[in-house]
C-alpha cells in the first residue's frame, strides 16, 4: 500500500459529492431546506473507473453555515500557532469548511488543541430549521495535558444521532473560567446520512484500509478521518500510514497539523483501536 491508495481515495471523494440545489439559494431559503434535503446527500459508491484515477481532493458541499474551524485570539485568550482547529475539509472553492457527513450514530469528532493543560468544553446541539441551537444532547469538560490532536466519540449512553437533521458541535478553550466571554470557540456541523444498499454491502465486506477506501468513495469525511486516525494511532511506526495521514490533512489545508501527536482521551476510538 503506497501513496497511490490515498490519492485514489481522495480523487474518488470529490467525485462522490454532488452539490445540492439549495447550495445556490439565499441563506434564508437554505436554512429552511437544510433539514429536509437529506436524500440529495445520500452517499453512493461511484462506478469503477478504468485505468488510473486522477489526483483529486476532498471537497465538502458549501453549505454556507456559520462558525469557523479555526479559532483566533480573544480578549481573554492569546493567539496560538497553530490555533485551536477542527479537523474538517474544504469547500469546492478551496475555502475551510466546517461541515461533514457520517453514517454513524455515535461518530468521532477530532480537533487540534494548541497548548498543554488546556481546559476544554465540548458540546453537541440539535438545531432548528434556521440553524439555531435547540437541545444540548451531549456536553463534557476535558483537560488536554498536552498539545495535539484529540478525538472524542459520542458515548454509547447518548441516543444515536438521527438520520437527516443537522447537528452543531463546538469546542471551547477556556482561558478564564470566571469570564467565559473570552473563550476561543470553534464550531462544526455534522449530518448523519443514510447508507445505500451498495454502500452497506461494501462496508460489510471490508475492514481496515479497505473500509477507509469505501468511506472515501462515499465522501464520508467524519468516518474517513476518524478511521484513519485510529489506524495511525495503533501503528505509529508505520510509514505508509504516516504518509497517508499527512496527505489527507494536506489536501484539506491542515498539513501543518500532520506531525502533531494523536492524543488519547480514554473513551474514543483512537484509544480503543475500533474502526
Amino acid at each position: 500500500m503506497t501513496r497511490t491508495w490515498i490519492k485514489k481515495c481522495l480523487g474518488l471523494m470529490s467525485a462522490a459529492i454532488v452539490l445540492p440545489v439549495w447550495a445556490t439559494e439565499p441563506p434564508a431559503h437554505r436554512a429552511e431546506r437544510a433539514v429536509y434535503d437529506v436524500q440529495q446527500l445520500q452517499p453512493t459508491l461511484p462506478k469503477p473507473r478504468k485505468g488510473k484515477s486522477a489526483l483529486g481532493t476532498f471537497r465538502a458541499p458549501n453549505r454556507g453555515l456559520p462558525g469557523s474551524r479555526e479559532g483566533g485570539a480573544t480578549r481573554g485568550c492569546p493567539a496560538y500557532t497553530p490555533a485551536l482547529t477542527m479537523l474538517t475539509p474544504l469547500t469546492p472553492e478551496g475555502k475551510p469548511s466546517n461541515y461533514g457527513t457520517t453514517l454513524k450514530g455515535h461518530p468521532e469528532f477530532l480537533w487540534f488543541t494548541p497548548t498543554p493543560n488546556a481546559q476544554l468544553e465540548f458540546k453537541l446541539n440539535t438545531v432548528d430549521d434556521e440553524g439555531i441551537d435547540q437541545l444540548t444532547i451531549y456536553k463534557t469538560s476535558l483537560v488536554a495535558q498536552n498539545a495535539g490532536i484529540q478525538s472524542l466519540s459520542l458515548p454509547q449512553e447518548v441516543s444515536a444521532l438521527a438520520v437527516g437533521p443537522m447537528y452543531r458541535w463546538s469546542v471551547a478553550m477556556i482561558c478564564n473560567p470566571e469570564d467565559r466571554s473570552g473563550d476561543i470557540i470553534v464550531e462544526g456541523w455534522l449530518q448523519r446520512v443514510e447508507s445505500s444498499p451498495d454502500l452497506s454491502a461494501a462496508l460489510a465486506q471490508s475492514a481496515g484500509l479497505e473500509r477507509l477506501d469505501v468511506y472515501a468513495k462515499a465522501g464520508l469525511w467524519y468516518d474517513l478521518v476518524g478511521g484513519l486516525a485510529t489506524l495511525r494511532q495503533t501503528s505509529l511506526t508505520d510509514p505508509t500510514l504516516a504518509d497517508q495521514w499527512s496527505e489527507v490533512l494536506t489536501h484539506v489545508g491542515l498539513g501543518n497539523l500532520a506531525s502533531q501527536p494523536l492524543l488519547c482521551t480514554g473513551s474514543d476510538s483512537i484509544c480503543s483501536g475500533a474502526l
